[in-house]
């Protein structure tokens, strides 16, 4: 029987001391970098990027790379998710390319949903892993993720918890 998917497998699967983090992230952040993407600014807040990045294997991380590679990497797991939904109403399979660049949820009728030009250069630099296939999902199954994977010190900066 598989497990419906929930909060804590999110998090197991993709928080911060998941595989798939510790390999996707370091990736991310190198395409963001090479490609000069720097969409978010740091708070003011002290933070030791430095020790967070290296988390992740990176060293001497920069604040708006380092927080701008977490961005896409939250957002290639939420599109995940999207796009193993749609396919389990559809049973329409999905290439990953389709999915960043949003024709796969048009194709679906979802006309809303558009990945930004800078994310979906970066969401394509790492191609999501063999993802397990779920059946349901229950309750709010990214909060503890975001929660993993960004410093409490930043979500109280900004207001979030």
């Amino acid at each position: 029987m598989i497990e419906p998917l929930s909060a804590r497998i999110i998090r197991q699967l993709f928080g911060k001391k998941s595989q798939i983090a510790r390999r996707v992230i370091p990736e991310i952040y190198d395409a963001i970098a090479d490609q000069c993407l720097s969409p978010i600014k740091p708070t003011g807040k002290l933070i030791d990027w430095c020790s967070y990045g290296k988390q992740f294997g990176i060293e001497d991380s920069s604040p708006s790379t380092f927080l701008a590679a977490i961005q896409v990497y939250y957002a290639s797991v939420a599109l995940w998710l999207g796009a193993e939904h749609i396919q389990h109403q559809t049973n329409k399979p999905y290439q990953w390319e389709d999915v960043c660049d949003s024709s796969y949820f048009q194709d679906a009728r979802i006309n809303n949903l558009d990945v930004p030009g800078w994310m979906q250069k970066a969401l394509l630099a790492a191609a999501p892993v063999a993802y397990p296939h779920w059946t349901t999902a229950e309750g709010d199954i990214l909060k503890h993720l975001y929660q993993d994977l960004i410093p409490r010190e930043l979500r109280h900066a900004q207001g979030a918890y």
